[in-house]
């Protein structure tokens, strides 16, 4: 879980910085500033991470089951009561119900999440032109690759993290950018 989120981490920071870059030049005078594709791209990666996070809750349980049965048994043999290898250990958790349950829930997810992270290339390839475009990129970022953290404001935020969302906040601009300040406040 942690690899993934990660993954998304680095994609999402570096889509960002190459989407301000593009979305602070200013548009081409023929080019028709029309991001229909952007705001229903949008649309389609916030359904694609509601569907797989229907499964969330149940994926969650299990998990902590499962882990909580490993740290058991690494505790046994730490103690000395068990000389099972960790390999024996991982044989035993991967047999339980609750691991089985977990991989299921997890291969009913992954067509969600494989669609959510080829939409959201997509997104941040095109470039916005307008701020309802940009308002779009910086929702999917904030809403979907970042961590929880960057949601929230308030006293307890990294202070990193309340600039960087303040600052991307203020480059969407307009009133998409004062409705995502409303959002993310």
């Amino acid at each position: 879980m942690r690899e993934v989120s990660s993954r998304r981490r680095f994609l999402a920071i570096t889509a960002a910085a190459s989407s301000l870059a593009v979305a602070t030049m200013p548009a081409a005078a023929s080019q028709s500033l029309d991001d229909s594709e952007l705001l229903q791209l949008e649309k389609e990666i916030f359904a694609a991470r509601d569907a797989a996070k229907v499964y969330d809750d149940e994926v969650i349980r299990v998990w902590e089951i499962v882990q909580a049965e490993m740290e058991r048994l690494d505790n046994e043999v730490a103690a000395g009561r068990s000389y099972l290898t960790q390999m024996q250990r991982w044989a035993l958790v991967t047999a339980m119900p609750e691991s089985k349950e977990y991989e299921r829930l997890a291969d009913l997810q992954q067509p969600h999440q494989t669609r959510q992270d080829a939409l959201t290339t997509q997104l941040f390839s095109t470039p916005a032109q307008t701020e309802e475009g940009r308002a779009a990129k910086v929702a999917v970022l904030l809403g979907t690759l970042m961590d929880d953290d960057w949601l929230y404001c308030d006293d307890d935020s990294d202070y990193p993290i309340r600039l960087a969302r303040q600052l991307l906040i203020e480059f969407v601009g307009g009133k998409p950018g004062e409705q995502l300040r409303s959002q993310f406040a």
